[in-house]
């Protein structure tokens, strides 16, 4: 379930536009590798969900409200210019669905999620600083740094996801050394995200890291 978890994360943050130089061709046709990707880790959730199927179940009948918003999202198809793109991305959906369920019937402590999560930011993380050095022609574009992604809006979100993983699980995190380590990755995320000059984004984790977060451990 962790390694699920985490590999999700990875592919989620990144996917695999840049191993066709970033710009996805297949991106809305569904190309081969992204269907098998994503029908992997939908393959990988069910052994969990069948030897876990009484928390499965569950969990599905607590999450009404997230049901709801599928079958509002399913309901656009009727009216979509591009109902084939819509059905498809729908799908996509709905395997991101089930790995959750499957995720989160097969850990049963909240903590047990955050070592995954972290280790699969940190991934991210640095291979995009990584193709930032080794490739710096292809990562940076006229208006700011895309580094793996597409565009550098896209960088800049990744970015503000992985801010707020590593900001969020200071909270948890008890050790010194972890704790420390988990701060300098949430400083790098934040350089990252203010090379790619995402204004909307940063804004957005600065509110979160330093106001919403702290203001949550003071209440709670």
């Amino acid at each position: 379930a962790r390694i699920l978890l985490g590999a999700t994360i990875v592919y989620l943050m990144v996917g695999l536009a840049f191993l066709s130089g970033k710009e996805d061709p297949d991106s809305a046709q569904g190309g081969l590798a992204r269907q098998v990707a994503f029908l992997l880790l939908g393959g990988l959730a069910v052994p969990l969900i069948l030897a876990n199927w009484r928390r499965a179940l569950l969990i599905v009948g607590r999450m009404w409200a997230i049901l709801l918003a599928y079958c509002a999202m399913f309901a656009t198809v009727f009216w979509s210019a591009f109902p084939g793109s819509t059905v498809r991305r729908f799908i996509v959906y709905l395997i991101v669905l089930l790995v959750a369920v499957g995720v989160s019937s097969a850990l049963r402590n909240p903590r047990q999620f955050i070592v995954p999560v972290v280790v699969g930011s940190t991934i991210v993380l640095f291979a995009n600083l990584g193709f930032t050095v080794l490739f710096p022609v292809d990562a940076w574009s006229d208006i700011g740094l895309e580094a793996l992604h597409t565009s550098k809006n896209v960088a800049g979100m990744v970015a503000q996801a992985m801010a707020i993983v590593f900001a969020a699980s200071l909270i948890a995190l008890r050790q010194p050394l972890a704790f420390w380590t988990v701060a300098f990755l949430m400083l790098l995320a934040l350089f990252f995200m203010v090379l790619t000059i995402s204004k909307t984004a940063l804004a957005l984790t600065v509110l979160c890291v330093f106001a919403l977060i702290p203001a949550m451990v003071l209440i709670y």
